[in-house]
């Protein structure tokens, strides 16, 4: 069987398709690690921290962007206005400390319904990445 003009045209679109995804999935890769991670990204709380997260998840997560925002409006100020900047980082701590405090009614709440191997997890990963198990 020999080729004709036609089965050419094909071969050829079909090379020219193929080419044409490879380059936008290479162009769009290299324009996503030149742009990062969005900010206040973070991944998703995996195993048993799940439940946990999910417990206070309006009250959890990144800091409000306007209590961000007046830290650091209050850095950039001149004058330096050390007033304006303890009291952007008393919102700041205050913000801080009421998600934390909704983190650990969530954990609380949890851990009191969980089975005695679903605490030794919650434990194993509390305070840092999971470690082996032996």
């Amino acid at each position: 069987m020999t080729f004709s003009t036609t089965h050419w045209k094909v071969v050829l679109a079909l090379s020219l398709g193929l080419n044409f995804l490879l380059a936008g999935l290479w162009i769009g890769r290299w324009v996503e690690r030149r742009n990062g991670p969005p900010r206040g990204a973070f991944h998703p709380p995996r195993g048993p921290w799940r439940a946990v997260m999910g417990e206070g998840r309006g009250k959890m997560g990144q800091p409000a962007p306007a209590t961000r925002l007046a830290v650091r409006s209050a850095l950039e100020k001149t004058p330096f206005d050390e007033k304006a900047l303890e009291s952007a980082l008393a919102a700041l701590r205050a913000e801080t400390s009421s998600r934390q405090e909704a983190l650990h009614g969530g954990l609380v709440k949890v851990a009191r319904g969980a089975s005695p191997e679903e605490r030794r997890d919650l434990a194993r990963s509390f305070g840092g990445p999971p470690r082996r198990r032996r």
